[in-house]
């Protein structure tokens, strides 16, 4: 659990990370790089206050983005193309990391529709979560969710992992897990990042995340940035 002072840390650094990714979204359209996304990005994330990250902002396109952990590499973006862009600040040490995906042009109906799983399914476990509910019986709302995208997909079956102080390359602290068959009882100050993560893997991805504190009755999402599918 964090600490009331810990949470403000992160709810600074969601500022930051909000700053970050309306930057690198406004700069992903045709004709741009991921590197160019990527710098843009970073610019804002610093000017924003941010401190040296945990994690560099993630931007990877085209059918890369169907590849788990890769990011930005000097590639162009063209129509068609799908933009998985994940980062977080950092403040005193504390992350509050974020995804989104950005669609050049018309999506192609499956990606729309591994799109559309994410928000449902990252709103609905963030529905669920409360004080005293297990993290298994979150991850099962998840899970009810995800499948709803069909067959053929790559799920991590991670619905949240914890986030506190952290250092290069992770921004997670171990402290915790959403996932099947772990029974971690929720209780108030609790801070996940929420990472849910649809890939085709080498065709394309799609991702929606927020970082959240538990709370009594429910949770507090404390990144901010738009939560929906964005096309360019």
């Amino acid at each position: 659990m964090k600490s009331p002072r810990e949470i403000e840390h992160i709810r600074s650094a969601a500022r930051t990370t909000a700053a970050g990714m309306a930057a690198a979204i406004d700069v992903a359209r045709e004709g741009a790089t991921d590197n160019d996304v990527a710098a843009a990005a970073s610019e804002a994330l610093i000017a924003a206050d941010s401190e040296y990250m945990c994690l560099s902002p993630v931007v990877t396109s085209g059918r890369r983005s169907g590849i788990l952990h890769s990011t930005h590499k000097r590639n162009r973006l063209e129509t068609g193309d799908v933009v998985l862009l994940e980062m977080g600040g950092c403040i005193h040490r504390y992350s509050a990391p974020t995804m989104r995906t950005v669609f050049i042009g018309e999506p192609p109906a499956e990606a729309r529709r591994m799109a559309e799983a994410c928000l449902t399914t990252l709103g609905n476990i963030l529905s669920a979560i409360r004080a005293g509910v297990t993290t298994n019986e979150v991850a099962q709302v998840g899970w009810e969710s995800i499948l709803t995208a069909g067959d053929g997909f790559v799920f991590h079956g991670n619905f949240g992992y914890a986030v506190g102080a952290g250092f290069p390359p992770t921004w997670a602290d171990d402290t915790g897990a959403i996932m099947s068959g772990i029974d971690t009882v929720l209780r108030p100050g609790m801070v996940f990042h929420h990472p849910v993560a649809l890939r085709r893997m080498g065709r394309y991805g799609t991702a929606f995340s927020e970082t959240t504190v538990v709370t009594e009755n429910g949770c507090e999402v404390l990144t901010n940035s738009p939560r929906e599918i964005v096309i360019r």
